[in-house]
Protein backbone atom coordinates (compact mmCIF):
# COMPACT_ATOMS: atom_id res chain seq x y z
CA UNK A 1 0.00 0.00 0.00
CA UNK A 2 1.10 3.89 -0.01
CA UNK A 3 2.10 5.62 3.29
CA UNK A 4 1.52 8.21 4.83
CA UNK A 5 2.56 11.54 2.55
CA UNK A 6 5.61 13.57 4.61
CA UNK A 7 3.44 16.76 4.36
CA UNK A 8 -0.03 15.21 4.85
CA UNK A 9 -1.66 14.66 7.97
CA UNK A 10 -0.90 11.66 9.92
CA UNK A 11 -2.56 8.56 8.97
CA UNK A 12 -4.26 9.77 5.40
CA UNK A 13 -2.05 8.74 2.25
CA UNK A 14 -4.49 9.80 0.12
CA UNK A 15 -4.06 14.15 0.19
CA UNK A 16 -5.61 15.77 -2.90
CA UNK A 17 -4.64 18.89 -4.50
CA UNK A 18 -6.28 22.42 -3.96
CA UNK A 19 -8.96 23.71 -6.81
CA UNK A 20 -6.57 25.79 -9.05
CA UNK A 21 -6.58 29.64 -7.66
CA UNK A 22 -6.67 33.56 -8.31
CA UNK A 23 -7.96 36.52 -6.77
CA UNK A 24 -11.72 36.11 -8.05
CA UNK A 25 -11.42 32.38 -6.38
CA UNK A 26 -12.41 34.03 -2.90
CA UNK A 27 -15.30 35.33 -4.30
CA UNK A 28 -16.75 31.96 -4.93
CA UNK A 29 -16.34 30.47 -1.19
CA UNK A 30 -20.20 29.29 -0.68
CA UNK A 31 -20.74 27.84 -4.49
CA UNK A 32 -17.57 26.25 -3.50
CA UNK A 33 -19.11 25.24 -0.23
CA UNK A 34 -22.49 24.38 -1.41
CA UNK A 35 -20.96 21.50 -4.16
CA UNK A 36 -18.71 20.00 -1.68
CA UNK A 37 -19.94 16.17 -2.37
CA UNK A 38 -20.76 14.20 0.95
CA UNK A 39 -18.24 11.11 0.10
CA UNK A 40 -17.64 8.01 3.19
CA UNK A 41 -14.53 8.06 4.09
CA UNK A 42 -13.64 11.84 2.73
CA UNK A 43 -13.32 14.95 4.75
CA UNK A 44 -13.47 17.83 2.50
CA UNK A 45 -13.16 21.79 3.46
CA UNK A 46 -13.56 25.25 1.73
CA UNK A 47 -11.69 28.13 3.26
CA UNK A 48 -10.41 31.89 2.27
CA UNK A 49 -6.64 32.63 3.05
CA UNK A 50 -5.46 36.05 2.29
CA UNK A 51 -8.28 36.46 -0.19
CA UNK A 52 -7.59 33.17 -1.78
CA UNK A 53 -10.14 30.07 -1.89
CA UNK A 54 -8.55 27.05 -0.62
CA UNK A 55 -10.07 24.05 -1.05
CA UNK A 56 -8.76 20.78 1.41
CA UNK A 57 -9.40 16.86 0.80
CA UNK A 58 -8.68 13.96 3.34
CA UNK A 59 -9.25 10.74 3.37
CA UNK A 60 -7.32 7.25 3.64
CA UNK A 61 -8.94 5.42 0.75
CA UNK A 62 -7.68 7.11 -3.05
CA UNK A 63 -10.51 5.82 -5.13
CA UNK A 64 -13.29 7.37 -2.87
CA UNK A 65 -11.00 10.33 -2.47
CA UNK A 66 -10.51 10.43 -6.34
CA UNK A 67 -14.50 10.26 -6.87
CA UNK A 68 -15.05 12.94 -4.36
CA UNK A 69 -12.76 15.32 -6.23
CA UNK A 70 -14.32 14.66 -9.08
CA UNK A 71 -17.37 15.04 -8.36
CA UNK A 72 -16.97 18.12 -6.89
CA UNK A 73 -14.68 19.61 -10.04
CA UNK A 74 -17.62 18.94 -12.39
CA UNK A 75 -20.32 20.74 -9.95
CA UNK A 76 -18.32 23.44 -9.16
CA UNK A 77 -17.34 24.11 -12.82
CA UNK A 78 -20.65 24.09 -14.16
CA UNK A 79 -22.14 26.11 -11.01
CA UNK A 80 -19.10 28.61 -10.54
CA UNK A 81 -18.04 28.83 -14.07
CA UNK A 82 -21.31 28.05 -16.11
CA UNK A 83 -19.02 25.68 -18.13
CA UNK A 84 -20.50 21.57 -18.20
CA UNK A 85 -20.02 19.84 -15.63
CA UNK A 86 -17.58 17.37 -16.30
CA UNK A 87 -13.91 16.03 -15.26
CA UNK A 88 -10.68 17.43 -16.21
CA UNK A 89 -9.66 16.45 -19.34
CA UNK A 90 -6.39 14.80 -17.69
CA UNK A 91 -9.05 11.73 -16.29
CA UNK A 92 -9.73 10.55 -19.27
CA UNK A 93 -6.77 9.47 -20.62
Amino acid sequence: GVGPAPAGPPGAPAPAPPLPRGPPAADKLETARACLPKTAGVRTGATVVNGVLVMRWLGREAAALRQSFGQFWADFRASALGRPARLPRLWHI
